[in-house]
């Protein structure tokens, strides 16, 4: 579990994003947002606790996007420098079902700093887009590895961006 930082360098500069991959065992809903949101922010458990209320809460008011077995969450926080993405492969499917109803077995975490800026907005607006896309989820679970993950997503963000040509 080692954290990359990523930057995109689109037509527009992108922030950089830093990027965690992890295989998980556990299939609790509280669980699996509890670990990512500790990814997200580690070493700063209070931090980690409020981003997994904030995780929850989206995931209880279905505010969350995505589909095919794949969940995506978001938030933000005010200490953050940069955008952070946690992505989670489950080994067996999580308690609950994406949006098209499908068991979730993968999870993307993102946390945007507070105020978000434009760029982080466009380039998370892009990524959710690109989930959508019917080829994403199996793509997205093709990654080997967090460099692997990191060129995904800004190819993904890149391509979907509303500053893309």
């Amino acid at each position: 579990m080692v954290a990359v930082e990523m930057s995109a360098v689109p037509a527009r500069p992108a922030p950089s994003i830093r990027v965690v991959r992890v295989e998980l065992a556990v299939e609790a809903p509280h669980a699996v947002l509890g670990l990512l949101a500790g990814l997200l922010v580690p070493k700063e458990p209070q931090q980690a606790e409020l981003l997994r209320r904030r995780f929850e809460r989206a995931r209880e008011r279905r505010s969350v996007v995505a589909g095919q077995g794949v969940l995506l969450v978001r938030s933000s926080l005010a200490h953050l420098s940069s955008p952070r993405v946690a992505y989670a492969r489950l080994r067996r499917p999580m308690g609950i079902r994406s949006p098209d109803g499908a068991p979730v077995t993968d999870v993307l975490a993102l946390v945007v700093p507070q105020p978000t800026l434009s760029a982080e907005h466009e380039m998370l607006t892009a990524l959710e887009r690109w989930l959508r896309l019917p080829a994403a989820p199996s793509r997205l679970r093709a990654c080997d590895g967090e460099d692997q993950l990191r060129d995904l997503l800004i190819e993904a963000t890149c391509a979907l961006a509303p500053w893309a040509p």
